[in-house]
């Protein structure tokens, strides 16, 4: 319910902490962590307003919330509070492959299925983004929620407008589209230390195609 409804890359999703989440003034904030060797995509932070589904998802994650310390390459612990993580409080790096797991335990992608026809973590960011776009928010709005550096990327989106309107979508478009204003914030990164490992998002291009049941956008690599 997270990654369908905020547009978080999976990996966000394995690095994002409960500190990241403000359930006061509802956003959560997208931010590079240099310490655990994670930059975003572009080294752009961004925030994004807490939809409904998104809040509840979140709060449901608090009661099973493990602050823990995170060991790094060079030994230093460091400080971790996961949203999504292991039993002992570490992140859930490999999240991604998990749900991959799920989606093919479940049916969703039987066995000869082609790559860009598979549903993964990642199809549920294309998901929020395509339900956006049905309902109307500007393909700009879009792109600063996702994250793109180039509004062309965000324009494989923009034949949906109005295709498959269904009610959340609106629902969803209001509390992500309005009343919040996105901050973008150009990372530092000159000072990392060169032997630590650094995880940036990489993804590939192309359109989408619908699971017309689900809902769920399956990208067309």
């Amino acid at each position: 319910m997270l990654a369908c409804n905020s547009g978080l890359r999976p990996g966000e999703q394995a690095v994002l902490e409960f500190s990241d989440v403000d359930l006061v003034h509802g956003f959560i904030h997208v931010q590079a962590k240099p310490d655990l060797g994670f930059h975003i995509k572009n080294y752009q932070d961004r925030y994004i307003p807490l939809a409904l589904e998104a809040r509840a998802a979140v709060e449901a994650m608090l009661a099973h919330r493990k602050p823990c310390n995170v060991y790094l390459s060079d030994g230093d612990p460091v400080d971790g509070d996961f949203i999504f993580h292991r039993p002992d409080g570490s992140p859930w790096g490999d999240i991604a492959d998990s749900m991959d797991r799920l989606f093919a335990d479940t049916g969703l992608n039987v066995k000869g299925t082609r790559r860009r026809d598979r549903i993964t973590l990642h199809s549920l960011r294309h998901t929020f983004a395509s339900w956006l776009a049905i309902a109307g928010v500007s393909l700009r709005r879009i792109q600063e929620l996702l994250g793109h550096k180039s509004i062309v990327t965000t324009e494989r989106y923009s034949h949906l407008g109005g295709n498959g309107m269904r009610p959340y979508y609106a629902d969803l478009a209001k509390a992500v589209a309005n009343g919040f204003v996105t901050t973008l914030v150009t990372t530092q990164v000159s000072a990392l230390s060169a032997d630590r490992p650094q995880i940036i998002e990489k993804t590939g291009g192309g359109g989408a195609t619908r699971t017309l049941d689900l809902g769920i956008m399956r990208p067309s690599l």
